[in-house]
């Protein structure tokens, strides 16, 4: 077999494309090693690193060859995440979404096409490399000299960067699965009654595999969530203790601070994207029982509560309206606390002067109305609507930070509770997105555990 033949394979698979990239990129980063350690400017540990990840990296594709894909896949992302910590240890730790954005390329890569084994090992080593990035920092080992104490436009890019494979490779899954579907289920327009019988029992089947597959789809989604949870605690709790190991002087404590902020990002993007997944395959649980008047006034305040300490940050004010006669409602109290955070720092988030109002009234048709509004940048009239949509905030999400996944999830929530939220806008003039929930009627306290899969 001809090199031409083995080239036109390979390229045929998606994962080529990662290794390609990551090969070019491996290249540059140990030819300008190689020069910068001659010139006597960097570590000969950093050189060997950067060689190392280049071989690894062409082992992967030695295995891809033989159409081993899950083992090239655990190549290609230890050596992607090798160069990483080659990249970023002259800069340290201590520059925000970069550290986090980069270091999770090698999990997503690992996550869609390496085995189970192999995301947990990927997993552990990103874990052990956050760790020791945050050590050299610590010990001053690597660092560059004069290096920037803040890097926003790289930053940017590499979130950009980051988002683009992301959406890249989801595109191509639900593709390769679109089209599987569309070819199982074409026939023949002169298909005969024999050809129809055989087909309904292949659908049979099919069906019968798919629901299988399903139960095994929201296994591997519980597994992986605490998979990828357990690391994140485990750096979280750490970073925490550090200061109670030694004294810690204002610049640690600063680097230790954001850390914890960006390691929450990361934990809230899981548990957001975690959430969607589970109401898109239905298998989202609700625990709803009646919320009576004043555990719902209680909930309303608190919230406004927790708004007001995000507002203070962009000296904002909040206020809130809410009737002393409130209806009673059967609802999951953390999921309903859930969607009302959601539209009030989405409000803070998108407000940069003004006020910010939460009201609740009863609205017609027997429904509790709960308004946010705000006299933030507005959505113009073609957004409104794509904003319910998944990553629909995808690109105010990137500059103003988030997942673009809050508003598509409270939707979801809300519908789940036989409730809707709407939106009233206009570009430059404010927000006000409504919840509404339907009232229960009566003293009958409900207390159940909803289970809405399908």
């Amino acid at each position: 077999m001809g090199w031409w033949s083995i080239l036109h394979k390979l390229l045929k698979h998606p994962l080529f494309a990662i290794l390609a990239s990551a090969l070019a990129a491996e290249l540059i980063q140990t030819a300008y090693m190689l020069v910068r350690f001659w010139q006597g400017q960097s570590h000969l540990l950093l050189l060997f690193c950067s060689m190392a990840a280049l071989i690894i990296t062409l082992g992967g594709l030695a295995i891809l060859r033989q159409r081993q894909i899950a083992e090239a896949a655990l190549l290609v992302s230890l050596g992607l995440l090798l160069s990483i910590v080659v990249l970023l240890a002259p800069y340290g730790i201590s520059h925000g979404s970069i550290v986090l954005s980069i270091l999770t390329t090698p999990l997503i890569v690992a996550t869609l096409y390496a085995d189970r084994g192999g995301v947990i090992l990927i997993m552990v080593f990103t874990a052990a490399a956050v760790l020791a990035l945050f050590f050299f920092e610590q010990l001053g080992l690597f660092l560059a000299k004069d290096r920037p104490q803040d890097i926003p436009i790289l930053n940017l890019c590499v979130v950009l960067i980051f988002l683009g494979m992301l959406s890249w490779l989801m595109y191509d899954h639900f593709r390769t699965f679109r089209l599987s579907q569309e070819t199982g289920v074409k026939q023949s327009p002169n298909v005969q009654t024999e050809e129809l019988r055989r087909a309904l029992d292949e659908a049979r089947t099919m069906r019968a595999q798919a629901e299988k597959g399903d139960s095994a789809k929201s296994a591997f989604i519980a597994a992986i969530s605490h998979e990828l949870r357990t690391p994140l605690h485990a750096i979280i709790a750490m970073t925490k203790y550090i200061p109670q190991d030694g004294d810690v002087n204002e610049e640690q404590r600063a680097h230790i601070a954001r850390i914890l902020a960006n390691a929450g990002v990361l934990l809230r993007l899981i548990n957001d994207v975690l959430d969607i997944s589970k109401i898109d395959a239905g298998k989202m649980e609700l625990y709803k029982r009646t919320i009576l008047p004043h555990e719902l006034s209680e909930l309303l305040y608190s919230v406004v509560e927790d708004g007001r300490i995000l507002a203070a940050k962009k000296n904002l004010a909040i206020f809130s309206n809410i009737p002393i006669d409130l209806p009673q409602i059967a609802a999951d109290m953390n999921r309903l606390r859930q969607i009302l955070t959601n539209l009030l720092s989405n409000a803070v988030k998108f407000t940069e002067a003004g006020e910010i109002e939460l009201s609740a009234h009863i609205g017609p048709g027997g429904m509790l109305m709960i308004e946010v509004r705000d006299t933030g940048l507005g959505i113009a009239e073609p957004d409104l609507a794509i904003i319910f949509a998944p990553f629909g905030q995808a690109k105010q999400a990137l500059i103003q930070g988030g997942t673009g996944l809050g508003l598509p999830i409270s939707q979801k929530l809300a519908e789940l509770h036989g409730g809707a939220i709407t939106v009233e806008s206009q570009l430059g003039s404010g927000s006000t997105f409504t919840l509404s929930l339907p009232i229960v009627h009566g003293a009958r306290v409900l207390e159940e555990k909803a289970d809405v899969s399908r």
